[in-house]
């Protein structure tokens, strides 16, 4: 009995307007969607074909083709499910845009084709988007419109006590409030009221029917004083159908009248709706059958419940009304038995109504907290709507009794959702003090980690270095003790042969051992810097991994023959292309077989390392490097890819290898890098390198 029952609009009169200015243009979408808003459709599609003479930027044509679309005022005669479709395309081409306005609007439209829909759960999900994001785009005003037309979709869910209650605050608050915004709660809750009284007994539907008819006049009264004839016009037909309810025909038939001429003058380009059709007919059927045409009313009552049997959405409503007008009018003029069928097949609609609603507020429960106390009472309501089912033939007073307890139970689970979203309210709060907390803990483990790494580099930076510099100032000192004791000998003149050969041989070996020294500390600093790849000038060539392997074999030879250890090229295809940097992956390589002859295996010890190829997914080559030596200690496992990280600093090694390893894979080649390994149980290195490396 809304206009969420009755959302089609006028047709427009053709319009014409110049090119206007960026703000202009902002400013004319604005008062498009006002219209919208005022259901005034006439008025908005001129507006609009004015608009596209303009010269539109892509998020403009995308707000007025949202506008062109919206549901409450489309005439294209799409079903819901054509245009749930393209409404949650023009979404996502909203969300790959960026604009905040556009999600908003497609958001707000989505919802209402989801509550015509049934979609409950979804709906309520898509207002909340749309009223979240109209309140960061500067538009409050919008926002709160939304919040108001939300009523009429809770008429939709059957939510009466709901709306009745929502509409009340807002309307506490109407002086901040759109005239749209104003109508629309009046409209929804003059339908709930409507709803209700249809469902209670004479002598308790009274209060109901009256609140009825007086939202109805307030919202006629609003639409009259702002010039929304087309809300006027919903008015005038839902009083003609409340007053037509009540039997009093004669200012029924003053709105019916009021409601013929406005069409005829102002929307006879389009004429009315589907919806509006229905309830019109409704209208005059009814006051057919209390006039001296009763037959040819009831006929046309009867007529007008056939038709809309088996719809869906807003025609339900009026086919639920024109039942109820039956079975009420069937008992005051003796036609009992088309009552009584009438009567059933109402309860048996309003019992599915209930069964898809009880549905509906489990998922929305489960969704929330999956509290299975819910799921179970959910299953408690679908047994007992499967036994209303089951015994809807034998007595219509049981079908009574059950509907009221399924009407109690909704009750409770409302106000269980309540409970269950206050609570589920405070723990969000919880979780979000608790991640903040975690956030900073974590950031200090990080900062911890971080300066550890730097630590344990600078260490390891100082010790290697420091061997060789030590040798060669050792080294330095000798030499210069030998020039002292030289240039002694020379100036007394007492310098033989020998000793002089000495002291040559002495500087000599000085100078060898500063210069290994120096080669030494010069090494380290080139490996130091080969971990940043930026250093590494190879251009990205087409080559064969399998060659590659072959040619690092023959070169391991020797070394092989001295270490005791064996290496196993697993079968593998004859050849093997990579798009990548071969002379890196030989670096690599190299890296490996040293890291297995210098820590896998001790001295003397005899192993085996397995080299194997295979396809890994999606698109990758995985190269795994597996040797049988003494494995790798699980606490030292998680730093082997640090720089400077090794178990014989001082000993053997530079701790480098595995690091510029993991550089050269990593950030090079894009590549990942895998390692297991255990005590005793040997070490296995997994290469994974792209096909295609940028």
């Amino acid at each position: 009995m809304s206009e969420a029952h009755s959302s089609q609009a006028v047709q427009p009169q053709p319009a014409t307007t110049a090119v206007a200015a960026p703000d202009d243009i902002a400013s004319r979408l604005d008062a498009c969607k006002q219209l919208c808003d005022n259901l005034d459709g006439d008025a908005l599609h001129a507006a609009l074909q004015a608009l596209s003479k303009a010269e539109l930027s892509p998020e403009q044509t995308l707000l007025a083709e949202l506008l062109r679309e919206y549901p409450s005022t489309n005439r294209s005669g799409k079903s819901l499910s054509q245009q749930l479709q393209e409404g949650s395309v023009r979404l996502e081409l909203a969300k790959a845009m960026g604009s905040v306005l556009a999600q908003a609007w497609a958001w707000e439209s989505l919802q209402i084709v989801q509550f015509r829909l049934r979609l409950h759960h979804s709906a309520l999900h898509s207002a909340a988007m749309a009223m979240d994001l109209l309140t960061r785009a500067g538009r409050g005003h919008q926002a709160a419109a939304l919040g108001c037309a939300l009523c009429a979709a809770l008429v939709d869910a059957e939510l009466y006590a709901e709306v009745i209650t929502r509409s009340a605050a807002l309307l506490a608050r109407r002086d901040l409030l759109q005239p749209s915004a104003i109508c629309a709660v009046l409209n929804s809750t003059a339908s709930a009221h409507f709803f209700l009284a249809s469902n209670l007994p004479e002598s308790e539907a009274g209060p109901h029917w009256a609140a009825c008819l007086d939202m109805h006049q307030q919202s006629l009264q609003v639409a009259r004083a702002a010039g929304m004839t087309t809300r006027a016009t919903i008015s005038h037909l839902n009083l003609a159908v409340v007053n037509a309810t009540l039997g009093q025909s004669v200012a029924a038939q003053q709105h019916l009248t009021q409601f013929d001429l406005v069409c005829e003058e102002t929307l006879a380009p389009l004429g009315i709706s589907t919806v509006w059709r229905g309830w019109r007919r409704l209208c005059a059927a009814m006051l057919a059958c209390q006039s001296e045409s009763a037959d040819a009313g009831w006929a046309d009552l009867l007529d007008l419940a056939d038709s809309l049997r088996g719809q869906e959405g807003v025609h339900q409503h009026i086919c639920e009304a024109a039942l109820a007008t039956i079975v009420r009018l069937g008992r005051q003029q003796g036609r009992f038995e088309q009552a009584l069928a009438a009567s059933q097949e109402l309860l048996h609609l309003q019992v599915e109504l209930r069964r898809k609603l009880s549905k509906t507020l489990a998922d929305t429960v489960d969704d929330v907290m999956e509290r299975p106390k819910l799921q179970q009472r959910n299953a408690q309501l679908a047994e007992q709507g499967i036994l209303l089912e089951g015994s809807l033939a034998q007595r219509n007073a049981q079908l009574q009794q059950a509907l009221a307890e399924l009407q109690a139970e909704a009750r409770t689970r409302r106000a269980a959702e309540a409970e269950l979203q206050a609570a589920h309210d405070e723990l969000e709060d919880q979780v979000r003090l608790r991640s903040r907390e975690l956030e900073t803990a974590m950031q200090a483990l990080m900062r911890q980690e971080q300066q550890l790494a730097l630590s344990r580099m600078v260490v390891g930076v100082a010790h290697e270095m420091n061997t060789p510099l030590g040798n060669a100032r050792m080294a330095a000192s000798t030499m210069q003790a030998s020039c002292t004791h030289l240039l002694a000998d020379l100036q007394t003149n007492q310098m033989r042969r020998s000793e002089l050969q000495s002291s040559l041989a002495t500087l000599q070996s000085g100078s060898a051992v500063i210069d290994r020294a120096l080669e030494r500390a010069a090494t380290l600093v080139q490996r130091f810097k080969a971990l940043a790849i930026s250093q590494h000038d190879e251009a990205r060539v087409d080559f064969d991994v399998v060659q590659l392997l072959r040619t690092c074999l023959e070169s391991w030879q020797a070394k092989l023959a001295d270490s005791g250890v064996r290496i196993q090229l697993e079968p593998a295809p004859a050849a093997w292309r990579l798009q990548g940097y071969p002379r890196a992956l030989d670096e690599a390589l190299q890296q490996l077989f040293e890291n297995s002859l210098l820590h896998g295996f001790t001295p003397g010890q005899t192993g085996l390392i397995q080299i194997g190829l295979a396809h890994a997914k999606p698109a990758h080559l995985q190269l795994s490097w597996q040797d049988d030596g003494r494995g790798i200690a699980a606490e030292h496992l998680p730093h082997v890819l640090e720089p400077f990280f090794t178990t014989q600093l001082g000993q053997s090694g530079t701790g480098l290898g595995l690091s510029y390893v993991n550089s050269l894979v990593c950030d090079l080649m894009g590549g990942q890098v895998k390692i297991d390994s255990a005590p005793g149980q040997g070490c296995k290195i997994v290469l994974l390198l792209p096909l295609q490396q940028s």
